[in-house]
C-alpha cells in the first residue's frame, strides 16, 4: 500500500475513530511521489476521505500544489513556485518559503 507524505491530524480527528482508517481524519496531506497517481487516484482517494488539505510537492518543476476541500471535493486553490510562501489555515502560525524546500 502507497503511503502518504507527512500528515497533520486536527486536534478534533486525533481522537476519532477514523485516525485508524489512516486516511479518513487527516487534516492535511502531502505527498511527492507517482505524479500522475498523485494527481488521478490519490486525490480522488482524499476526496472521498474527506481529507481537507492536500499538497502535491514537484521536485522537478519545484512548485507545490495546493488542494482544498470544496463541498464534497479537493479542488486546485494555488500552485505555489519558489518565490512564494507556504501557509495552511489548518496549520496556524505555519509558514514556509517554497524555495527552502528544493
Amino acid at each position: 500500500m502507497d503511503q502518504p507524505g507527512p500528515s497533520y491530524y486536527s486536534p478534533r480527528a486525533r481522537g476519532t475513530s477514523a485516525r485508524r482508517t489512516r486516511i479518513g481524519s487527516r487534516s492535511v496531506v502531502a505527498r511527492r511521489g507517482n505524479e500522475r497517481r498523485d494527481r488521478e487516484a490519490k486525490l480522488k482517494l482524499y476526496s472521498r476521505r474527506g481529507v481537507l488539505e492536500y499538497w502535491i510537492v514537484d521536485w522537478c518543476t519545484q512548485q507545490i500544489e495546493v488542494y482544498q476541500r470544496e463541498q464534497l471535493a479537493l479542488r486546485l486553490i494555488a500552485t505555489l513556485y519558489s518565490m512564494d510562501t507556504l501557509t495552511s489555515p489548518l496549520l496556524p502560525g505555519f509558514v514556509c518559503q517554497v524555495a527552502t524546500l528544493f
